[in-house]
């Protein structure tokens, strides 16, 4: 199984940055006059995943991490056949597919706007400024309407051809996304208190309040005709409502016999509405909605965050809390189809070997992979560490030799300093750069060193302490750096899940 993740892995090498050159001495050394040159040359992993969604035609899934949205074929999950990945600058933290399945809707983090991509070629069509950060959203049927869920900070919508949000309530459970009716006339989410769902007709300031549940809500979904309204909660029910009245209908209760799987997180129906599917602690369910029995049970890697059905209904796909599954997608009728790894823990460190052949990496998991440069094709092993963990700070190099001995380098909070090693005194500091530093390395030739802080990459010339480059971490924090022996290659591993190779452009 870790062969196969290893497998996905490496496939987001060759698609992200077009054409790798083999390592034959056709890629330039790195020098102080050439470093503006640079580009990444790959990108060894994809981010955890944050969403995901069907395509209108059921031929995709559509998956946001920190890196962007990776679009998968459905019929080839577990291959390591390349996704494409739609190149959004950031983390998605939520998106949503228009119903005709022409436009995305993508929320970035630290981006104000809401943007509109090419579902088919990723560019950017519009924005439209919003007023806070929504942690989901979500189109009505028509596309005329989105719905925001702020969390904690309320709940709101956009009128989508006029370009207008606004902003309606703050009285909301920040993990339950929104929904929205069919004809975008109504929504719901959970109340600040978890327990109750609030109904709104748009236009109005005050929601209906529907109170049931003895405990947290965890899911809402609409049936496909609008006319119910159904809640999860971990008071081991799904309540079933009237949209119009506001009236329940049923309660369905989860089988007294499995406790540990009691507790609903979350819903779907298929397309018919006949069908209900719940996720679990580790189990999903299908059930008859008619006759509220359970028809199905399938086993899942990890408490269930998310199910989305198949345009058709023939499939659904499962999005679980785990640190390294992104999908799990089943047959309605014939269980698990296939299982997307593409997870993987923080990287903690990166090792060229002396050939330039290798790049040792290392995780958080304490697993170490062996990627080959040459053929930058696949990884060929990895060996679990018995060793404790180590990461952070504790991983981190604060002070690097030259070759010849004649400097050390040393990094201060904020700053790299070079230094004469017979005294300790600083012979010039390296302080153009932001952020806390947190690894260095010099070049092979002693004339440059690269320094990693929590802002991204920065290389400078050892001679001058002039800044030559910066490479800024969109993500997360970076954790290690290495040379190649034969410097023609820069590689960092950071906390977002990624390895970054940086060489010189036009090799």
């Amino acid at each position: 199984m870790k062969r196969l993740i290893l497998l996905l892995l490496i496939g987001a090498l060759l698609p992200i940055t077009g054409i790798v050159t083999a390592q034959d001495g056709k890629r330039d050394v790195i020098t102080v006059d050439n470093t503006n040159r640079l580009q990444q040359l790959i990108r060894l992993g994809r981010g955890p995943a944050n969403a995901a969604e069907w395509s209108v035609d059921g031929e995709h899934i559509f998956v946001s991490s920190t890196l962007g949205i990776w679009q998968y074929d459905a019929a080839a999950l577990d291959t390591p056949l390349e996704p494409q990945l739609f190149a959004i600058v950031g983390n998605v933290t939520a998106f949503a597919v228009h119903p005709d399945g022409d436009v995305l809707a993508v929320k970035q983090g630290g981006n104000s706007n809401l943007e509109f991509y090419d579902a088919a070629t990723g560019a950017l069509i519009s924005d439209v400024a919003i007023d806070q950060t929504p942690q989901s959203i979500a189109y009505s049927a028509d596309g005329e309407r989105i719905v925001f869920n702020y969390g904690t900070r309320g709940i709101g919508y956009l009128d989508v051809s006029a370009g207008n949000s606004q902003h309606i309530s703050t009285s909301l459970e920040s993990s339950v996304p929104a929904v929205i009716t069919p004809d975008g006339q109504r929504m719901a989410a959970a109340s600040s208190s978890g327990n109750n769902v609030l109904l709104w007709t748009i236009g109005d300031d005050e929601p209906a309040v529907l109170a049931g549940h003895t405990d947290r809500i965890q899911d809402l979904t609409i049936s496909p005709d609008g006319a119910l309204l159904l809640s999860a909660s971990r008071d081991d029910t799904v309540i079933v409502w009237d949209v119009a009245s506001g009236e329940q209908i049923n309660v369905i209760e989860q089988p007294e016999e499995d406790s540990r799987n009691s507790d609903v997180y979350a819903l779907a129906f298929t397309p018919d509405g006949e069908t209900l599917i719940t996720g679990h602690e580790n189990i999903v369910r299908v059930w008859n909605v008619a006759g509220a029995t359970v028809t199905q049970e399938f086993d899942i890697a990890a408490r269930a965050s998310a199910i989305r059905v198949a345009p058709d209904g023939g499939q659904f796909f499962v999005h679980t809390n785990s640190n390294d599954k992104a999908v799990q997608l089943f047959d309605l009728d014939g269980g698990l189809v296939a299982t997307t790894f593409y997870h993987n823990a923080s990287m903690t460190s990166v090792t060229f070997s002396p050939d330039n052949q290798t790049l040792v990496i290392s995780d958080q998991d304490r697993f170490i992979y062996l990627w080959d440069t040459v053929a930058a094709e696949e990884i060929t092993s990895a060996v679990k560490r018995e060793d404790s963990v180590t990461t952070g700070v504790d991983n981190q190099i604060g002070v690097a030799f030259t070759s010849d001995n004649a400097y050390f380098a040393t990094l201060e909070s904020f700053d790299a300093s070079l230094r004469d090693p017979s005294t300790g005194e600083v012979v010039r500091a390296f302080s153009d750069m932001r952020g806390i530093a947190g690894a260095l390395a010099f070049s092979p030739d002693d004339s440059m060193i690269a320094v990693i802080s929590s802002n991204g990459l920065y290389i400078f010339d050892v001679q001058t302490a002039r800044r030559l480059a910066l490479f800024e971490d969109p993500v997360g924090w970076m954790n290690s750096v290495a040379w190649s022996p034969d410097q023609t290659m820069i590689a960092t591993a950071s906390s977002d899940n990624t390895v970054r190779v940086y060489t010189v452009n036009g090799e």
